[in-house]
């Protein structure tokens, strides 16, 4: 299955290491974007956790299911509605920062020079979708980078 995908920071309980997988980019009737990802603890040995789990010969029924129900897959939406950005460094802040915008008219003024500013790879003649996976990625490390992971 054909995915965007990328390692972000540690349970942080646990220590493991995560993978979030996009799942949607929805966009609503009044332009609002919402968008939807997986997060998959992973084994040490670097398998998700839940196959790791499913396979393991030393643990009984009920202990799988309880390890099923402790690692299971968290699913994670957020929103620009109602979301605000620092125009000068991109952070989402509240209402009594300076120089506010909403993130969604924040994504409405990117220009190419903006998404390179951000350091996200930026050819001379993108590929639209390209661009669109590049920067969908880069939401998930920020979002991941807040905290909301």
């Amino acid at each position: 299955m054909n995915t965007l995908q990328l390692p972000i920071s540690a349970e942080p309980a646990s220590g493991f290491a995560r993978v979030a997988y996009h799942q949607n980019l929805v966009i609503t009737p009044a332009l609002e974007m919402i968008q939807e990802v997986r997060v998959v603890t992973m084994h040490p040995s670097g398998v998700p956790m839940l196959e790791y789990i499913a396979q393991d010969q030393s643990q009984t029924d009920d202990q799988k299911q309880r390890a099923s129900l402790r690692y299971a897959d968290q699913f994670i939406s957020r929103t620009t509605e109602g979301t605000l950005i620092d125009t000068k460094t991109g952070a989402i802040v509240d209402a009594k920062t300076a120089d506010v915008v909403g993130q969604l008219a924040f994504f409405q003024r990117l220009r190419l020079s903006d998404l390179q500013k951000m350091g996200l790879p930026v050819e001379k003649d993108p590929e639209v979708l390209g661009l669109l996976y590049a920067l969908i990625k880069s939401e998930i490390s920020n979002i991941d980078a807040r905290g909301g992971l």
